[in-house]
């Protein structure tokens, strides 16, 4: 029997970019709706405002994990360890996800504009490394 010319053709799977954040913020628009994978300090105030940073420059990436992203149940167990959010913590992770960058900074209107610019949308978190702070 021939196949149908519909017939599902089998696709590699698309292998992320392998990037740092300092690349993503100084040339978002070159990674616009590309799979990507970075390490990242998370940085939240446990409330509304939560970022993807790296200390050695400056800008972050905001992050969306949707329900059910593998990690999510580990993130979440770490984010609320303690205090809810960073302040008192540290959070490490791999992070995997599709890129956005927002080139109109109209379009945020809730928070810092080049913040909102640069996003992700997690699709993997792995390699999870949670350090309590010292109380003082």
């Amino acid at each position: 029997m021939l196949g149908s010319p519909w017939q599902s053709k089998q696709v590699a799977p698309v292998r992320p970019i392998e990037v740092t954040v300092c690349k993503l913020v100084a040339s978002p628009q070159d990674f616009d709706g590309k799979l990507v994978r970075f390490k990242a300090n998370f940085e939240s105030d446990g409330i509304e405002r939560s970022f993807l940073l790296d200390e050695t420059c400056q800008g972050g990436i905001l992050p969306y994990v949707p329900s059910g992203t593998p990690g999510e149940g580990a993130f979440n167990d770490a984010m609320y360890t303690g205090h809810p959010g960073t302040l008192d913590k540290t959070i490490t992770a791999t992070f995997t996800g599709v890129f956005h960058y927002v080139a109109n900074p109209e379009l945020c209107n809730y928070m810092s504009k080049e913040m909102c610019r640069r996003t992700i949308t997690v699709t993997r978190i792995r390699d999870l490394i949670l350090v309590m702070k010292q109380k003082r």
